[in-house]
């Protein structure tokens, strides 16, 4: 796949990869927005649940204060104090009719007792029933350990099924006692029992608000016994539930083979009961496959309008290529009248002057060359045919630089030497080591030429000790580091400063270039290391070259190292062995460091 992009023409490589950038930009906005939007709908939807639960923490609490006052109201009247000292004596009339008002007043009431003796006794039927002792003793420490308050018990089984009178089995009820006293610190000598229905708290739990439809309040007494719930769960989520909770979980899921729920949980202080709300992931949002719809609308309509774009803007940008591109294969051929003609200003367009000047110098050069001999005007033609060796262009550059000399153009002349000389250095390939100094003139020249260009923004320095300059180092291996250090750490208007510095430590030499330009967060940095490592090829292929050159002929312990920081400049260091001849490379690479491989890279 990579093999057949790499076939592709400039102009359909161009398309396919801003079009690839532009679906991966779309996409990744898509996904990005879709993930924002829910996060911000759920965490909305977890603070309306955690209110609602305590709107209801404030209802029970509103509700259990309201029927105990009337509990402690009713113990406290005289109707049931008399009866409670008279007992087991029958009610008057007055108790009677007090005792059904004040039932009916209670709401759900499964029913009313006064307890004395191991025996209930219902004031408004005149019934009473004995119960067990270990039941009356359990009613009893509760009455006694509340004082002059009512204690809540929570669900329960109702005391006449538990005294056999009622075969209404399996309806449990919530209890409340209060004990009736004398005087609030009198002894305890009877009891007032309340049981109630669970519908009681059923209006508690905002049952009726349809808006609130989907979620799951329920009320758990102490015990962690469900005492009303809107909606109900499987028992085996429900025990999930009750087990996390009591494990001290507040907030929580609960994964189910269904759907997967949020729970909020809350005790009530005041009754030492607890209230859950739970409502269904999904239900969070339930706009998100509508939102993924747009979203995947909105990658498809701007992947196609922006393609269209793509490729009309990649055409303009190919077509002078493939102009230029033509024209160099006619030069190449031979045919040194084709010029192009630049219908702008920009890189293209100066690009096509360059060529077209280049082409009338080289025309003029090749004239007064062919002056000669017809001998030497066939055997130049022949060179000019096959390809212009790098030798050609350095005798090249040198009839250039007099001819500039002439025209007293001499900083420009200059410029032409120091690209002679570095043409000179590059063909000359006998060596692979060089001296330390040798290279050092070669980056120096490299750097006038980048004088030239950028003027008075770039400024550099190159400091080496004397006794360092014949200690060997790879060819062409400062170059990439100095053109690195030109082109990461500058802004668009800022300075460029370039120091080249070498030093010895140990048994080794230490090369360092540094810039102090606008540097890279360690993010950047990381990712440049990685790249360095990487097989891959990235922006700073210059520096993994070099890296991998000085791995694959030193070994391991050699190669680069980069420093940076935000607004803190470069710093790239090269370190390679002390070798002052190529005996001394053959023996370390022998004896110290082996190379796992014997291919040349």
């Amino acid at each position: 796949m990579i093999k057949l992009f790499f076939k592709l023409n400039l102009r359909t490589k161009l398309a396919l990869l801003f079009v690839f950038a532009l679906i991966l930009s779309a996409i990744s906005v898509g996904y990005f927005s879709f993930y924002s939007a829910r996060t911000i709908v759920r965490r909305d939807q977890r603070k309306t649940l955690a209110e609602i639960t305590n709107l209801i923490i404030m209802n029970i609490d509103g509700r259990v204060g309201a029927l105990s006052r009337q509990m402690q109201q009713v113990a406290g009247s005289e109707l049931i104090q008399s009866y409670a000292k008279r007992l087991p004596e029958k009610a008057s009339p007055e108790l009677k009719e007090y005792y059904e008002a004040t039932k009916n007043a209670f709401g759900f009431v499964h029913a009313v007792y006064v307890v004395k003796n191991k025996t209930l006794y219902v004031p408004g039927d005149d019934e009473s029933f004995a119960i067990p002792a270990k039941e009356y003793a359990a009613l009893w420490s509760s009455a006694d350990k509340a004082k002059n308050n009512v204690a809540w018990q929570g669900v329960q089984t109702p005391l006449d099924v538990i005294a056999g009178t009622s075969t209404r089995h399996g309806e449990n009820v919530i209890r409340a006692v209060q004990g009736i006293r004398e005087s609030p610190d009198g002894p305890l000598h009877a009891m007032l029992i309340l049981e109630l229905k669970a519908q009681e708290f059923d209006n508690l739990l905002f049952s009726n608000r349809a808006s609130l439809s989907y979620q799951y309040r329920m009320i758990f007494d102490q015990n962690m016994q469900l005492i009303a719930a809107n909606r109900r769960f499987d028992d085996e989520t429900l025990d999930e539930i009750v087990k996390a909770f009591n494990g001290g979980e507040r907030r929580f899921t609960v994964n189910t083979p269904h759907a997967d729920f949020y729970v909020q949980g809350q005790y009530d202080g005041l009754t030492g009961w607890a209230v859950v709300s739970a409502q269904e992931v999904m239900s969070t949002f339930p706009s998100s496959q509508e939102l993924i719809r747009l979203i995947i609308q909105f990658v498809i309509v701007s992947s196609l309008l922006v393609s269209v774009s793509v490729v009309t803007l990649s055409w303009t940008i190919t077509r002078p290529v493939r102009s230029l591109s033509k024209a160099m294969k006619s030069f190449e051929q031979g045919d040194y009248s084709v010029r192009l003609n630049p219908k702008g200003s920009d890189e293209m367009g100066q690009l096509m002057q360059s060529f077209n000047y280049m082409a009338d110098e080289i025309d003029l050069l090749i004239n007064q060359v062919l002056g000669v001999t017809l001998a030497q005007r066939e055997a130049e033609i022949m060179a000019l045919e096959t390809q212009i060796n790098p030798h050609f262009l350095y005798n090249t550059l040198d009839s250039i630089q007099w001819m500039l000399i002439k025209e007293n153009q001499f900083e420009i002349a200059q410029v032409v030497v120091s690209l002679g000389k570095i043409f000179r250095y590059s063909i000359d390939r006998d060596k692979r080591l060089v001296p330390l100094v040798n290279e050092a003139e070669y980056a120096q020249h490299y750097l006038n030429i980048q004088k030239y260009r950028l003027d008075e923004r770039l400024m550099y320095n190159i400091s080496l000790q004397q006794d360092l300059y014949a200690y060997l180092v790879p060819r062409l291996i400062l170059q990439p580091l100095i053109e690195n250090a030109i082109l990461h750490g500058s802004d668009d208007a800022a300075a460029i400063s370039v120091e080249v510095a070498a030093r010895r430590e140990g048994d080794s030499l230490v090369i360092e270039v540094r810039d102090y330009g606008k540097g890279m967060s360690e993010e950047k940095l990381a990712q440049v290391k990685d790249m360095i490592e990487s097989d891959h090829p990235s922006s700073h292929l210059g520096l993994r070259n070099v890296h991998r050159r000085l791995r694959l002929q030193f070994g391991e312990p050699y190669g680069l190292t980069i420093v940076s920081g935000d607004d803190a400049g470069c710093s790239v260091t090269l370190r390679v062995p002390l070798i002052r001849d190529e005996h001394d490379i053959d023996m370390l690479n022998e004896h110290v460091f082996p190379f796992t491989e014997s291919r040349e890279v």
